[in-house]
């Protein structure tokens, strides 16, 4: 329970993917090693697909800034993971009830809306990957909802478009810090805009899909590039020339499934 979680001392988390440092000093060092794009180990590499979890990272390093350690860091992560995951699918399924599908009984909008919220704050895939450790997974689950929010309002509403796209493309660069996330997020609003096209007969929605995919691609472009060359390297570096090498090996992205199904 929360209450139990609120309440133990020491980092809360996973002895695996739940790496997350106690000292403020050791938060601090991770975002600070996050910066650069180069691996230390084994005589030194540069980071390419990994480069995808620098903003996340950029989070907990104004933590350790601050001077706020990982056992404040693990415990406020928790709570507002669940907290705002809840409501930002509430004001999805507002938006949805009300704009969408016309809603107007004001008691069965909020009833409908709150239920829905809390199932998605505390569903049993984020009490998983909870258990997991598994922060990028967690911190782009919250932000989906949000992000799909965005993008109904861009592709729907007449003034403020451009800021809805300016938002829902920062908020999918975001989610971007787990690639099956993105992967995930991008197919729901590939069928958001497919409905649009085919049923509402809007045939503006096909140009304003691709003005936010160039857009989070641009954003993008800081780990997206990396990846791109780290392919390019495999393929030369294995395939054509045969060579086999630590730091090759360290930094390879060998293929797309590995990068989509990590």
């Amino acid at each position: 329970s929360y209450r139990g979680i609120f309440f133990t001392q020491g980092v809360v988390g996973h002895n695996w993917d739940w790496s997350i440092p106690y000292l403020p000093q050791e938060l601090k060092q991770l975002g600070e090693t996050s910066k650069y794009v180069w691996i230390e180990n084994f005589l030194g590499y540069p980071i390419s697909f990994g480069q995808s979890t620098l903003l996340f990272n950029m989070l907990v390093y104004g933590f350790g800034l601050i001077g706020l350690g990982g056992e404040i860091f693990a415990k406020v992560f928790i709570f507002s993971s669940s907290f705002l995951s809840s409501s930002f699918f509430f004001l999805l399924l507002i938006y949805v009830f009300y704009k969408v599908l016309k809603i107007k009984d004001i008691n069965m909008l909020l009833t409908s809306s709150f239920l829905g919220g809390l199932f998605y704050g505390f569903s049993p895939f984020l009490f998983n990957e909870l258990n997991g450790g598994a922060l990028t997974q967690i911190f782009t689950y919250v932000l989906i909802p949000l992000n799909l929010l965005f993008y109904l309002k861009y592709i729907s509403e007449k003034k403020r478009f451009n800021l809805y796209l300016i938002l829902s493309a920062l908020v999918l660069t975001l989610i971007g810090t787990a690639v099956q996330n993105l992967i995930f997020t991008g197919i729901i609003l590939i069928l958001f805009t497919c409905y649009d096209f085919i049923v509402n007969k809007n045939k503006e929605v096909l140009l304003r899909f691709l003005s936010l995919t160039f857009l989070t691609v641009l954003f993008s472009s800081y780990w997206l590039l990396p990846t791109f060359v780290s392919l390019t390297t495999i393929k030369s570096t294995f395939l054509e020339k045969n060579l086999f090498n630590l730091g090759g090996l360290m930094n390879a992205t060998a293929n797309w499934r590995e990068i989509i199904i990590g």
